[in-house]
């Protein structure tokens, strides 16, 4: 068993090292996604409220393409994330438009740096509220064949969501791990 585990090792690590340099040039399409789990803090009136912490799980499907060595803009049509706080369940929908620059290590490494910019809309049965949101996101993305891509990072969104009238904001700070799987074609 002992060499078994040895040898599943070292093919994984050779394959994983073999099939480096490929992903960041011009003309890449990365379509994937990520799973999240998201810790977040209610914000009223400016404030943060500490009592209004929240821990949801989030699904992120994304479409990316490079416009340029190195530099992509990925669309998250749709961000989904479902939470509770005091016995009423929340659903949140967002759309994203993410600019992104990945840096090229010469190896099968891409840290990466994104804006995230986007509109959503959240909701708990009644009327629904909607705003702007905008953040950024961090991390890495490790190539494990010849067109996968495994994503890790960090990521913190604020989002603005406010009835009408109200001039207060309204609103979420969200930070989240993220990890994702993704293809790329050329």
């Amino acid at each position: 068993m002992k060499r078994f585990l040895t040898a599943l090792i070292f093919v994984l690590s050779t394959s994983i090292l073999t099939f480096s340099q490929d992903f960041a040039k011009k003309g890449t399409w990365e379509l994937g996604g990520s799973v999240g789990f998201t810790s977040s803090t209610v914000v009223t009136k400016g404030t943060s409220d500490p009592n209004g912490a929240t821990t949801s799980f989030s699904f992120s499907p994304e479409a990316g393409y490079l416009l340029t060595d190195n530099f992509e803009v990925s669309l998250l049509p749709l961000s989904f994330t479902s939470s509770s706080y005091n016995g009423s369940t929340f659903s949140q929908f967002n759309f994203l438009v993410a600019p992104a620059w990945n840096f090229e290590l010469q190896s099968n490494i891409y840290p990466y740096v994104e804006a995230l910019l986007g509109y959503g809309s959240i909701s708990s049965g009644g009327p629904s509220y909607s705003g702007l949101d905008y953040g950024a996101q961090a991390g890495v993305k490790l190539e494990v064949a010849k067109s996968s891509l495994v994503n890790l990072g960090l990521s913190y969104l604020m989002t603005t969501r406010k009835p009408s009238g109200i001039t207060d904001r309204y609103g979420s700070n969200v930070l989240q791990i993220v990890a994702g799987f993704s293809v790329f074609l050329r």
